[in-house]
C-alpha cells in the first residue's frame, strides 16, 4: 500500500470512529474546538498506531461508542470535541 493510501486509510478509520462515537468534526472546526490542522495530525497519529489493523476490523462492526477503543491514540481530541450527536 502506498503512503497516500495508508494515509487515506488512516483519515477514514479516524473519520469513521468520530462517526461512532457521534462526534461531527466538521462542526467541532466551525465552532473552534479544534483546528482543521489537528483533523490531519489525528489522522497521522492514527497512522502510528500498532493497533490500526484491530481496529479497522472492528469499526465497521461497532454500533454507537461511547468512548474510543482502548488504545486509540487520538482519545484526548475526541474528549476535547465533546458530543456532537450526529
Amino acid at each position: 500500500m502506498s503512503k497516500h493510501e495508508d494515509l487515506k486509510q488512516h483519515i477514514y478509520l479516524f473519520d469513521m470512529m468520530a462517526e461512532k462515537l457521534g462526534k461531527d468534526l466538521e462542526v467541532a472546526v466551525i465552532d473552534e474546538k479544534i483546528a482543521p490542522e489537528e483533523v490531519v495530525e489525528a489522522a497521522f497519529r492514527c497512522s502510528d498506531c500498532a493497533q490500526a489493523s484491530t481496529c479497522a476490523a472492528a469499526l465497521p462492526r461497532a454500533k454507537n461508542l461511547d468512548a474510543p477503543f482502548d488504545y486509540c491514540q487520538n482519545q484526548a481530541l475526541f474528549a476535547r470535541i465533546g458530543s456532537e450527536n450526529l
